[in-house]
């Protein structure tokens, strides 16, 4: 086992530079674990640490928004497309997934026939359910309670000429409202306060907290500590800006100093991690 002080995420036009105040370890030898029998039962109860999940869920959805935003290229416009974020809501009372999600797949797969013709280029996003809450604006209690809406980012979205009226054609199930977004840091920490405690209900235990479309990039990390410090010697700080700088305490007690650098649209942060080898 090695250990370290340092870890760095690349995050696309994002990097995060983590700096512990005890070592963690890493590149553990595998070891046989003992195998649980099958008859005997998995207690739930115990496994599942609500603030746990939520935490360690909003970390997820946050770096792979910066990981996949400003990457797509605009070829109308020839810069790199902004993200946009949108409400979708219903018009009705929908209150459980397996009422809404099906609704949703067919807005995405409308969406992609009407505006990317070909089979290789599909819509890419990030989507966070919510319920609405189980009163109404009179204080009475819903029947079935609150009903299902959805946060979307949509990450590479085409120039739409009145892109409100066409998403809503498409959506065919509500109102939709929304705005293209600047600020990328901003947006996946805006995003992820819609992942909330209160999510484990009886229809929706053991269910996503968030999905996204297929063929996202996922964040790449790296814990060997000499070659962090190759990559932070490699860094041209002239060329990126800090965008968030913060202490934070994590769930097992450590504290960990974070700082989020960005760099200009378009760069992709793991070209640093990928040149860089490891000391032997």
């Amino acid at each position: 086992m090695k250990t370290t002080k340092l870890k760095i995420i690349c995050l696309g036009s994002h990097m995060d530079l983590l700096e512990f105040d005890k070592p963690i370890g890493y590149d553990f030898t595998p070891k046989g674990k003992k195998r649980r029998s099958r008859s005997t039962p998995l207690d739930t109860d115990k496994l599942i640490n609500p603030e746990e999940c939520v935490s360690k869920a909003r970390s997820r959805l946050r770096k792979i928004i910066k990981r996949n935003g400003w990457q797509y290229f605009n070829p109308q416009t020839g810069k790199m497309h902004l993200p946009y974020f949108y409400n979708f809501t219903f018009n009705r009372s929908v209150t459980t997934f397996n009422e809404a999600h099906p609704l949703w797949k067919n807005f995405i797969k409308r969406f992609n026939q009407q505006h990317f013709k070909k089979q290789s280029k599909k819509l890419a996003y990030v989507c966070v359910p919510e319920f609405q809450k189980d009163t109404d604006f009179h204080g009475k209690l819903k029947p079935n309670g609150g009903s299902v809406h959805y946060h979307a980012v949509f990450l590479n979205m085409p120039h739409i000429p009145d892109i409100f009226n066409t998403l809503k054609k498409l959506w065919r199930n509500g109102s939709v409202v929304g705005k293209k977004v600047n600020d990328l840091n901003h947006l996946s920490n805006y995003v992820a306060k819609y992942i909330r405690k209160d999510f484990d209900k009886k229809h929706t235990k053991f269910r996503k907290r968030f999905f996204c479309s297929r063929g996202l990039k996922k964040p790449e990390l790296s814990l060997n500590h000499y070659k962090n410090l190759k990559i932070l010697d490699g860094i041209d700080f002239s060329n990126c800006k800090v965008v968030e700088q913060k202490p934070f305490q994590s769930l097992d007690g450590r504290t960990i100093k974070k700082i989020t650098l960005q760099f200009p649209e378009g760069f992709d942060t793991s070209t640093l991690l990928n040149n860089q080898t490891p000391r032997p």
